[in-house]
């Protein structure tokens, strides 16, 4: 029988791989979009994809949208400040179950089981709302009483790098001088994770739910050194990148979003060890770091055309 799965933020970086992977296998799949005109929006269309409009607020195109699906991927964005996401994704989830869903995956945060354990954690905490956000759509979604759940929890995203705004928020010496600045050492492992591999765990939980049934996944694609990412990038490229440490000082005198350093801290104090043993026992494939350059190079490279800063 053909099953039809509602995609949240289908236009997004994991729904530009799950989308056509649910087509490819004959799914009927369906997207929520505030814009029925976008072209990304006409993108999905051309695949096939229904389009329902509305946003993550809209009740009755939820509602709507949810009808007859067997399946659901909540992927929200975090509302800083707010516990507005956790109204949003009850809406999802009782839309969901009230359209007939049986599988449900949640893209949640990394680490969230360590967040009580965060210096200086509380209400005033950067992460706080996102976090507790988070914790409280985990709860939710495993209360609902879907046959099979899956959570995911990745770290942060390949795209990120690159991505015009995020990449210059957060790597802002990453296109004009190739450094890679972080207040880390330059041998620490870092998680990495490639939107492709998310899409690929989503797919294989709505293909097969006892896979990766009831389950929360800490899913990293890979977790190299920040030297051994510049020099991938070096490979790729074909321009010289370097892995730099940052004192905090140089850090907010380079431009680096204030929360980034912070979450640094955490990754050196948790020490973050993912046995990749355990991800790799599913039958889904991990991408390298390595390998997300090469699928991406095509629009990666013209990033660095002539932004080197001449000395």
């Amino acid at each position: 029988m053909t099953k039809t799965i509602l995609v949240y933020a289908a236009t997004g970086k994991i729904g530009k791989y799950l989308v056509p992977d649910l087509i490819k296998k004959n799914y009927i799949v369906r997207a929520l979009v505030r814009s029925l005109d976008s072209p990304a929006s006409l993108e999905l269309e051309a695949m096939g994809t229904k389009l329902f409009k509305g946003d993550f607020d809209d009740v009755d195109a939820i509602k709507e949208a949810s009808k007859g699906i067997d399946g659901v991927l909540i992927n929200t964005i975090p509302i800083y400040g707010s516990m507005k996401e956790v109204d949003q994704i009850r809406s999802i989830i009782q839309g969901a179950k009230e359209g007939g869903a049986t599988t449900a995956v949640y893209i949640s945060a990394y680490l969230l089981d360590q967040r009580h354990n965060f210096p200086g954690y509380g209400p005033k905490h950067p992460m706080w709302f996102m976090n507790e956000s988070k914790a409280q759509a985990e709860a939710d979604l495993k209360e609902a009483g879907f046959q099979s759940w899956t959570v995911l929890r990745p770290p942060t995203f390949m795209d990120n790098y690159f991505v015009p705004r995020i990449s210059e928020m957060q790597w802002p010496q990453l296109r004009t001088e190739h450094i890679l600045a972080t207040t880390l050492p330059t041998n620490f492992n870092f998680a990495l994770i490639d939107p492709l591999t998310i899409a690929e765990y989503a797919s294989a939980a709505f293909a097969d739910p006892e896979v990766l049934k009831s389950q929360t996944v800490e899913l990293v694609s890979e977790a190299p050194t920040l030297d051994e990412m510049a020099a991938e990038m070096t490979r790729v490229i074909g321009k010289e990148f370097q892995a730099k440490r940052y004192t905090k000082e140089e850090s907010d005198a380079a431009g680096v979003f204030g929360v980034l350093p912070l979450w640094w801290d955490i990754l050196q104090m948790f020490d973050h060890t993912i046995d990749l043993k355990i991800l790799q026992s599913y039958p889904i494939k991990l991408h390298t770091w390595g390998e997300y350059l090469e699928r991406n190079k095509d629009w990666i490279i013209p990033l660095f055309e002539d932004k080197k800063t001449e000395n």
